[in-house]
């Protein structure tokens, strides 16, 4: 598998994404299996996508990300690995409309919080709930989803409520940002207990700095 690489800055953003996050990808890619779909919610460069793309030509693979800098590169490295993506423009979140984007590099873009309102550089993105999509049958119901919206996280996952309760929808990964999250009126405790109020048991798989990744597998599902 092959990364393209727009620069210096690119590739490093990439290298580092991937060193600290190599065992989650080992993780996934555990997890998923012939037959799934998997959302990539956040998908920056494609890290996830591409990984999960190549593990098996079964593999329905969403890869969203909004960024426009961040989705050139995504498409460059589908091509470049000849996958079958399909790439969403939208961000998801708990509402349909648009709403303000902050575009920070590769790593950091994230729909603007409470606490950057009127951020210069801001832009505005279509965001739409990934229950609306199924129900329009825009995207197949997803099965495995990883999410990483830099504190966005509740917003996500109440848009994708519907899905989350069915008994396929059966992993999540998912990082969680304990400083971010009350930008967005939510907190880490409000994450989880989403989570398990819908039937998923939570493993905390590493913590980097102020944020940590959680696993999360319906209970009929857990090994």
């Amino acid at each position: 598998m092959s990364f393209a690489s727009s620069g210096a800055s690119v590739f490093y953003d990439f290298t580092d994404d991937f060193e600290s996050e190599k065992d989650i990808v080992s993780e996934v890619l555990d997890a998923v299996e012939g037959g799934d779909v998997f959302y990539d919610i956040g998908a920056n460069i494609g890290l996830y996508a591409c990984f999960v793309g190549t593990a098996s030509d079964d593999i329905d693979v969403v890869a969203f990300e909004p960024s426009h800098r961040a989705s050139s590169e995504l498409r460059k490295n589908i091509e470049l690995n000849r996958l079958d993506v399909q790439i969403r423009s939208e961000a998801l979140s708990d509402e349909c409309g648009t709403a303000s984007f902050v575009d920070e590099g590769l790593t950091q873009n994230h729909l603007q919080s409470r606490a950057e309102t009127g951020t210069a550089d801001a832009t505005e993105v279509p965001i739409v709930t990934g229950d609306s999509l199924v129900d329009d049958g825009e995207t197949p119901h997803p099965t495995v989803a990883k999410i990483d919206v830099e504190g966005a996280e509740m917003q996500v996952l109440q848009g994708l409520d519907a899905e989350l309760s069915r008994p396929e929808f059966r992993t999540v990964f998912c990082e969680v940002h304990p400083r971010k999250l009350p930008e967005y009126d939510s907190s880490p405790e409000e994450v989880e207990q989403f989570l398990r109020e819908r039937g998923f048991s939570l493993e905390t798989l590493y913590e980097r700095r102020s944020q940590y990744y959680l696993k999360a597998v319906k209970d009929d599902h857990e090994e």
